[in-house]
């Protein structure tokens, strides 16, 4: 059997990393956040806390304004609360989870106060798309279903979770419709999502 090796794609990356100021700030917050909706038992806490995942959103919008940095950070969170949940669930039972709703709810709350209005409509349709491609994974998950190469890529690229957080990454920008629809964006993202997942991919392997 022939072996595929995917390079390293951050070898020769040539930008330096940058953490945001509000890093520890918003960590506190983050935490205290999702602490309060006591929705993660010992196991799970134990894989957020070695995760990190307010840190990944630190590095990831760097240089978001605090309360950017905030949102970004909440939906890092959110990421990682929809996999634990759907990780459990079959595809009805993860469209359907009362405490999913709420926590997205809240971060909607305060995201649209940070979100200018082409950034909001951005992000709700590819958080739906991304909301609808997990629930299907955890479909295929309960019922054994092994999916092609072309059809798993597909679905990975919107499980990935990189489409809705461009929008978070324009959050002060008032984009117009059009030059979001632009082929040329449309490539941009799609790049940067293959490159999300090929990433994901070489890690997870290691």
């Amino acid at each position: 059997m022939s072996k595929i090796h995917l390079p390293d794609p951050l070898a020769q990356w040539p930008w330096p990393r940058k953490l945001s100021e509000h890093y520890t700030e918003v960590k506190q917050e983050c935490d205290a956040w999702l602490q309060s909706f006591g929705v993660l038992d010992a196991k799970s806490q134990k894989a957020f806390d070695l995760c990190n995942f307010p840190l990944l959103g630190a590095l990831v919008f760097p240089f978001l304004d605090k309360y950017g940095v905030r949102v970004a950070c909440d939906l890092m969170v959110i990421y990682f609360i929809f996999d634990e949940f759907t990780d459990k669930a079959n595809g009805d039972g993860a469209r359907g989870e009362p405490k999913l709703g709420e926590i997205t709810r809240r971060f909607w709350l305060r995201a649209i106060k940070v979100l200018s209005y082409s950034a909001q409509k951005w992000f709700i349709k590819t958080f739906a798309e991304y909301v609808y491609a997990v629930a299907d994974e955890a479909a295929d998950r309960a019922k054994g279903n092994i999916r092609g190469i072309e059809d798993y890529l597909k679905l990975r690229r919107l499980t990935i979770a990189g489409y809705p957080a461009y929008p978070v990454i324009e959050a002060s920008l008032d984009i117009p419709d059009e030059v979001i629809a632009h082929p040329a964006m449309d490539s941009l993202c799609a790049y940067a999502t293959e490159s999300l997942v090929l990433t994901n991919r070489r890690v997870i392997q290691r």
